[in-house]
């Protein structure tokens, strides 16, 4: 099980309010938390949107030689643009909007992400297993 983050504009039972997230980022173990999703976050600032020819420490080199869309790409894809959006939400800089933004118009560009479907669900006939059934999440 990941962690999950449910934020509500207004207090709402038991969910957090986007204020009280915000709190939440000023001291002790949630702000040593926030300074690490900054600081990845800060990085990517200045990258290009991950593609399946990305390559990055935590991808073995095959397959953004071979243009997969494999499992690592499509998380890495989609962690950068809800730590982006969590971002803006937080602390309103659009450039982590515009950061997320790029990140999606990217996985929609057919020239940048021709295929969803990573090569091996391709290739052995598999049912899809792609970023629109989940990969992305």
């Amino acid at each position: 099980m990941r962690p999950h983050i449910f934020l509500t504009a207004e207090k709402a039972g038991q969910l957090r309010s986007v204020e009280e997230a915000r709190a939440a980022t000023r001291s002790g173990i949630g702000q040593e938390l926030w300074q690490g999703i900054l600081d990845r976050t800060d990085a990517d600032l200045s990258r290009d949107p991950i593609t399946p020819r990305s390559e990055f420490p935590e991808r073995e080199a095959i397959h953004a030689r071979h243009g997969n869309a494999d499992w690592t790409a499509c998380f890495a894809a989609g962690q950068r643009i809800l730590r982006a959006a969590l971002i803006n939400l937080l602390t309103g800089d659009e450039r982590y909007r515009d950061l997320a933004l790029r990140q999606i118009t990217s996985l929609f560009d057919p020239k940048d992400w021709p295929m969803w479907c990573d090569n091996a669900h391709v290739h052995q006939g598999s049912p899809p297993v792609d970023l629109r059934t989940g990969m992305l999440c």
